[in-house]
């Protein structure tokens, strides 16, 4: 008997596992020379046979559509938060997206679905965060650039604080940068900055500089300052550099290191809060290039999110986790979008539909929205 009760459990896991190869290669078993239909549920039911599962696993592009629903969440969010002017529709959208997302989230019950979800609340808050960065970084510069006022005759000893609320400043025609007494601080770029001087300063009336010409990559350790058209004693007017929050740049706090740096070299006073200029650039220039840049980062975004929804369709195949059941009959009779041409469905599926039928693929919306 002890023996009986050993073996027995032993010969029937071998039993099985021959019969399986049989099965894979024939769709029959052999069992002691008798030949038996394998029971279809038998590899459906051994939920521990990973192997048997991703040999019949197969790609599918049928949820491509679904899964773009995060990339045009993240769109409609994404471009009126960085690009208009308004704020208002911006805030909207990020709120409807996020509001969407969340009741996505608790509606859904498969696990692919929760995915999806989950993803679409992700892309709402991307959206925001990178609208708001681009709108730091380009659109609010555009806006204070086009709104605000030319402040004429600029004396060179004037106190910079006067002029704060300024994007532009013309200066008086004595002044003119000192491109020899420019000086380069080094970090990643060689920020430069050369001071901005007058007739009292060249007859030695005044030491302190309050206003600065500053550029990036143009210019030498000492001396040799090329940011602009230094050099042409016609141009007295400075694009006033704005001072950047930390989340969209650390270029004003680099110039203002080099500035320091300049009046400690060559010995002149400065200001605590020194004004910083780009030396004659022309305003349609600045505003060309900031809704350029404002743009094409827009752009770069929703292309880049764009190429994730196939990424995640290939992701979900091979977690085996589709959003519908490829094994649904009436799944060929399903697309997504809008047909111009009619199509004859089979008796059956119509007369379900008249009946108020909507569960198909297994996925609620993707059903009713076939039933719609």
């Amino acid at each position: 008997p002890r023996r009986i009760r050993y073996w027995t459990p032993t010969f029937f896991h071998l039993d099985r596992a021959i019969s399986r190869i049989h099965w894979l290669s024939s769709g029959t078993m052999s069992y002691y020379g008798a030949t038996v239909a394998e029971p279809e549920l038998l590899d459906e039911e051994d939920s521990g046979d990973k192997l048997i599962r991703s040999m019949r696993r197969t790609f599918s592009t049928v949820d491509l559509p679904v899964l773009a629903l995060p990339w045009l969440l993240f769109t409609i969010n994404v471009l009126p938060t960085a690009l208009l002017k308004d704020r208002l529709l911006g805030n909207i959208m990020f709120a409807a997206t996020f509001v969407l997302a969340l009741n996505f989230l608790l509606l859904s019950r498969a696990s692919s679905w929760k995915i999806l979800a989950a993803k679409c609340m992700l892309a709402a808050v991307l959206a925001e965060y990178l609208g708001q960065y681009d709108r730091s970084k380009y659109v609010d510069d555009l806006a204070i650039y086009s709104n605000s006022a030319l402040y004429e005759n600029v004396q060179p000893t004037s106190h910079p604080g006067s002029f704060k609320d300024a994007a532009w400043l013309q200066f008086s025609a004595d002044a003119h940068v000192d491109a020899t007494k420019g000086v380069g601080y080094q970090s990643g770029h060689l920020w430069c900055a050369a001071p901005i001087i007058g007739s009292s300063h060249e007859a030695g009336l005044s030491r302190t500089v309050g206003f600065w010409a500053v550029g990036m990559d143009c210019c030498r350790y000492r001396g040799m300052f090329s940011c602009g058209d230094v050099w042409n004693l016609t141009k007295h007017t400075g694009l006033v550099v704005l001072e950047k929050s930390a989340l969209s740049s650390s270029e004003f706090p680099m110039y203002m290191k080099a500035a320091k740096m300049g009046a400690e070299v060559y010995g002149f006073g400065i200001p605590a809060e020194p004004t910083l200029v780009r030396w004659d650039v022309p305003s349609a220039t600045v505003q060309k290039e900031a809704l350029t840049s404002a743009i094409s980062f827009a752009v770069v975004a929703v292309i880049t999110y764009l190429l994730l929804v196939p990424v995640s369709m290939i992701v979900l195949n091979l977690l085996n986790l589709p959003l519908i059941d490829r094994k649904s009959a009436v799944l060929k009779d399903i697309s997504f979008g809008i047909s111009p041409a009619s199509k004859r469905y089979n008796a059956e599926t119509v007369k379900e539909l008249m009946e108020n039928r909507c569960y198909y693929t297994g996925s609620v919306m993707y059903d009713y929205a076939y039933h719609l």
